[in-house]
Order: C-alpha cells, then sequence, then structure tokens
C-alpha cells in the first residue's frame, strides 16, 4: 500500500509515457478479460439510457440509477485500479475485479463520486449566475435562439 506523502513529490514530464507503456503491456496480457470488464461496465454505465424509456416509472428510475452510478464511479474505478495490480502480480483478471471497490474503502471513494455529483448540479447555476445565461431553455428541450442571446447583450436592434 502506497504511503501519504505530505506535499506529494515530483518527477519528470517523460514519466507519463512510460505509465501508458507499462499499462498497454499490462492491457496486452489478458486482452479479452479487460474487453469483458469493459462490456460489463459499459452495460452497467448505460443502462440509465434505456431505463427511462419504460412508462410511468422510467424518467425516475433513470434519474436514481445516474445519480448512483456518478457516485459510484470511483468505486468502480477502484475495482480497475485492483485489476491492473492483479495482474501486474501474475494474477488472472476476473470479472470480480470490477466490484472490488466494493469490498474496501468504499465510503472514501463513494464521498468522492457524491462530491462529483454536487459539482453536477451546482456547475451550470454558478456558469448561469456568472453569464447570466438561463438553463431554462435547455431543461425544456429547446435550443436558445441567436435572438434571445443578441438582445439579452443589450442589442435589441440586431435579429437573426
Amino acid at each position: 500500500m502506497a504511503t501519504y506523502m505530505p506535499g506529494g513529490r515530483s518527477i519528470a514530464a517523460g514519466r507519463v509515457w512510460d505509465w501508458i507503456a507499462a499499462g498497454w503491456e499490462l492491457f496486452k496480457r489478458q486482452v479479452w478479460m479487460w474487453m469483458a470488464l469493459a462490456l460489463v461496465a459499459l452495460v452497467i454505465f448505460v443502462a440509465p439510457e434505456f431505463i427511462q424509456h419504460i412508462p410511468f416509472i422510467g424518467e425516475i428510475a433513470s434519474f436514481i440509477v445516474t445519480t448512483a452510478s456518478i457516485v459510484l464511479m470511483p468505486v468502480f474505478g477502484a475495482g480497475i485500479v485492483i485489476a491492473s495490480r492483479a495482474i501486474e502480480e501474475g494474477r488472472e483478471l476476473e470479472i470480480a475485479h470490477l466490484f472490488a471497490g466494493f469490498k474496501k474503502k468504499i465510503g472514501p471513494l463513494a464521498t468522492v463520486g457524491a462530491t462529483c455529483l454536487g459539482a453536477v448540479f451546482v456547475t451550470p447555476f454558478m456558469v448561469g449566475l456568472v453569464t447570466g445565461a438561463s438553463l431554462q431553455p435547455i431543461l425544456d428541450g429547446r435550443t436558445p435562439s441567436a435572438g434571445h442571446h443578441s438582445a439579452r447583450r443589450g442589442d435589441e436592434g440586431v435579429r437573426s
């Protein structure tokens, strides 16, 4: 397990390529299992797109599943890191590795996800406050017209 280093550490920028090459080597050891892992993750994270089409409960269920997937994204990310470590140590990659983040440190990982979820909701409103742009047309499924924006800037005479 890595030791916490206050202030972090610096490394040469060239090390990034070394990490990419090392990651590629890990991937090549068990290509098909990595693809299976990616397929399972894809099904998990694309499910909300299909759930929303279920009559009556679809929109609410989709919102709940989407929210949960954002909160749990770091937990699944930890599973990918654990899977990489397993391959590095010469063990076989398993689908269960994708879910390994649920066994250790789920609280802190979900907290990171919840922070991201908060940013997803807060950021558009902050942008609106700073720019004066309205989110209502977007929420209504409309595209704001060019004339609407130019009038906002005080160019009432300009219409497209």
